[in-house]
């Protein structure tokens, strides 16, 4: 858990030049942000450091017990006071093999803690992915609706002119006027998915909601899909599952233990006393325990942890398989991004030149107004779409990262 330690430094210095207001915040800043600002890492924290009081105290039973014992009967008809005080040292030598049992089951429950504190990470990764590349994307969409008005505006303003000398006709006018009523409620809706969208980024980051982010990836090619799934078994989430089913089959032997004898080494010294005995007396010796009926109890807890163990095993091979299912839904999903991003920017290519050839065209009555809004909506419909389509990709791609565990 080395990034425990390294995120308040990196968070510091990246809040640092958001405070001075000289730095964008891209998507390693954001995860950053992420992990130290928000509670998700801290509980994480919280349950290793459990873990950890856990397998102290599994050790704590190996080592000899100290305790003292003090006791005082009042004078009366039949025999004075009496009393003594005494310490008593027990040291467990046999103990049907229980504590084995449980201090490995603790150590198991330490990894899985460790491991699911991991699996955690790679989530928030994904996560903040996911709401960093929706603000870009939105914010992208209403560039390209302003961008689209603007346009739209300008088209108005020269069909108005050429109305004026009798070259365009109020229809052409009113079709422009309709479509421009259609982008600017398609841009307040934008808006209105922004400010959701960022409020969201807020909540994920603990950031700023109105931080400015700047993206410095671009979803690459990724390698072979067999790559891939070769990482599955390395992720967190399933060596945590593997060790919480180590635990699982440890404290199956911690039950089975309690059908077996115990032994103990115990010796006492008295410090105080009156009657039988005195001050600096001892004695030593041995005590042994034989549990011979507990009401069915005790097989009962040996069934109740095989059960456990082996929803535990069940667990832990069906997360394997949902990784692996994971890894290649997240992988055909990045390339048929990236095909479609080849094809639209293609596409964005050929409308572009249509549109402008179009708008010559009508300069030379050649072709109707109608044409030329339709050309200029497929141009700026593939921008958009292409814009939406690679930020698509680059959350495919955060996805991809995360499923192998191999976020930065």
């Amino acid at each position: 858990m080395k990034f425990r330690y390294f995120i308040p430094v990196f968070a510091l210095i990246s809040s640092i030049g958001l405070a001075a207001g000289k730095s964008k915040v891209d998507l390693s800043m954001a995860f950053l942000s992420a992990l130290e600002k928000t509670e998700t890492n801290a509980i994480d924290r919280s349950l290793i450091n459990q873990a950890d009081a856990q397998v102290g105290k599994a050790r704590a039973k190996f080592l000899p017990q100290l305790s003292a014992t003090g006791e005082y009967s009042p004078a009366n008809s039949y025999e004075s006071e009496q009393y003594s005080a005494k310490l008593t040292l027990t040291q467990s030598l046999f103990q049907g093999g229980q504590y084995k049992s449980a201090y490995n089951a603790a150590k198991a429950t330490k990894t899985y803690a460790d491991r699911a504190a991991e699996a955690s990470r790679n989530e928030i990764f994904s996560n903040v992915a996911r709401s960093f590349f929706k603000v870009r994307s939105t914010e992208e969409e209403v560039k390209n609706l302003n961008n689209t008005i603007q346009v739209a505006q300008s088209r108005i303003a020269d069909l108005r002119k050429r109305l004026k000398i009798g070259r365009s006709r109020v229809g052409e006018v009113l079709t422009a006027q309709s479509q421009l009523a259609v982008l600017q409620s398609q841009l307040e809706q934008a808006e209105g998915q922004l400010s959701t969208a960022r409020d969201d980024f807020a909540y994920v980051t603990g950031l700023d909601r109105n931080a400015e982010l700047d993206e410095r990836i671009s979803a690459p090619k990724p390698k072979r899909l067999e790559e891939y799934l070769e990482l599955v078994s390395k992720r967190p989430d399933i060596q945590a599952l593997d060790a919480k089913w180590v635990a699982a089959k440890e404290n199956v032997g911690v039950a089975r233990g309690k059908h077996l004898p115990t032994l103990a080494a115990v010796g006492n010294y008295y410090f105080a006393g009156n009657g039988t005995r005195e001050p600096d007396d001892w004695d030593a010796g041995v005590a042994l325990t034989l549990p011979l009926f507990e009401g069915g109890g005790t097989q009962a807890g040996v069934r109740e942890a095989i059960e456990v163990a082996s929803q535990s095993e069940l667990a832990f091979k069906q997360k394997q398989r949902a990784a692996e299912a994971e890894v290649r839904s997240n992988y055909h999903s990045l390339v048929s991004l990236l095909e479609q991003i080849e094809a639209l920017e293609k596409a964005l290519d050929a409308s572009e030149k249509n549109y402008r050839e179009q708008v010559k065209d009508y300069r030379y009555s050649t072709v109707t107004n109608l044409d030329v809004i339709q050309a200029l909506n497929t141009f700026h419909d593939a921008k958009r779409s292409l814009d939406r389509t690679r930020f698509d990709a680059q959350v495919a791609w955060a996805n991809l990262k995360a499923s192998v565990s191999q976020v930065p």
